[in-house]
Formats: C-alpha cells, sequence, structure tokens
C-alpha cells in the first residue's frame, strides 16, 4: 500500500496533465451520475466545493442547483477554520483563501443534514478520502456531522485506488461519483 505522500504525488502529476477539455469532459459524466442518485434529487441542502485547478467542476452546477431550487452553501475559511454560507447567486464569489473563490457574503449555515459534496486528491473503494493535507473537512465535519450529512466525493476515475492510508480522524463517505460509476459500500446481510 502506498504511503499518503505517494499517493498524493501520484494524483498530483495525473492532474497537471489533464487538458481543460478533458477536465469538462469527464466533469459533465459525473454530474449526471449524481444527478441520478436519490440522495441529489431528495437533497433540499447542497454543501458544495467551489472547484479550483483540476477538480471536478462544480461552479456551473452551483448556478444549476440554486435556479433548481436547492439551497446551496460554499465554504469560507475564516481564522483557519471551514465554515460554508449559503448563497443566492454564483456572482457572491471572490477570490479568499489560497486564492479559492469564497462567498463574499451569505447565511452561516450548520444544519447536520444535507448532501456534502467533497473534494479530495485520491479515494478507495471503502470510501476512504486522502485530502489536500489541510485537514478542513475533517475539522468541520468533526464539529457539525452527527450522522444525518450525506458525503458524497466527486472524482476522476484515476483517483480511485483500492486502498489508501487511513487516519483515525478520517470519516467514511457514503458515495464516490466518478465518470464511470457511483461507489458505494455494499450492504451483507447477516
Amino acid at each position: 500500500m502506498y504511503t499518503k505522500t505517494e499517493v498524493r504525488d501520484q494524483i498530483r502529476v495525473k492532474k497537471r496533465t489533464m487538458t481543460k477539455e478533458d477536465i469538462l469532459e469527464k466533469s459533465n459524466k459525473i454530474w449526471e451520475n449524481l444527478r441520478n442518485t436519490k440522495e441529489f434529487i431528495n437533497a433540499e441542502y447542497l454543501y458544495m466545493y467551489v472547484s479550483y485547478n483540476q477538480e471536478v467542476i462544480t461552479r456551473p452546477y452551483i448556478k444549476e442547483s440554486i435556479h433548481a431550487g436547492k439551497k446551496v452553501a460554499v465554504p469560507k475559511i475564516i481564522d483557519g477554520c471551514m465554515e460554508f454560507f449559503q448563497i443566492e447567486d454564483i456572482n457572491q464569489l471572490e477570490k479568499g483563501y489560497q486564492g479559492i473563490l469564497e462567498p463574499k457574503n451569505g447565511k452561516l449555515i450548520c444544519k447536520e443534514s444535507g448532501l456534502m459534496l467533497l473534494p479530495g486528491l485520491a479515494f478507495d473503494r471503502s470510501l476512504h478520502r486522502c485530502g489536500y493535507g489541510g485537514g478542513f473537512y475533517d475539522a468541520y465535519l468533526q464539529r457539525y456531522d452527527k450522522g444525518n450529512l450525506i458525503k458524497f466525493a466527486l472524482s476522476y476515475k484515476y483517483q480511485v485506488f483500492e486502498k489508501i492510508p487511513i487516519e483515525k480522524h478520517d470519516k467514511i463517505l457514503d458515495a464516490i461519483v466518478t465518470e464511470d460509476e457511483v461507489i458505494r459500500l455494499c450492504c451483507r446481510s447477516t
């Protein structure tokens, strides 16, 4: 098994080779797969990251989700902590932490239910996530997730490994949505 550093290095190399066309094509397929899940269809609140660099694109889908009547909240880093703010329009975003678009205004949301779409560098088929190393999502989930927040990762298929190293505080995802599939844990009957 790879170390977290080796996993991150492998994925960063692959991400840098992606063209804008690759990112757009794969992102559109990922969103098509996401839109067909019952969790997305039924979600009143969406906690969505704002895509940056080669991440799965979210900005047009933030706009689409708002127009479809979903309540959309996006992250903002405040004093080293991530919080989510509900926005009504994509134009409420401005450059913030590390140049990533954040809401300049909006209503602070800390509900314990809804569908959270997480970014990450790597994932595994046991629904573990390896983030970028800042720990923002892990800390947020430690503070607010009481078990009712549905957590889906948006990922290119090359970011999914059979197994990645995990730490005690890592939360398990409910699903990983790639351009080819929606990965979920199979339920075992006893």
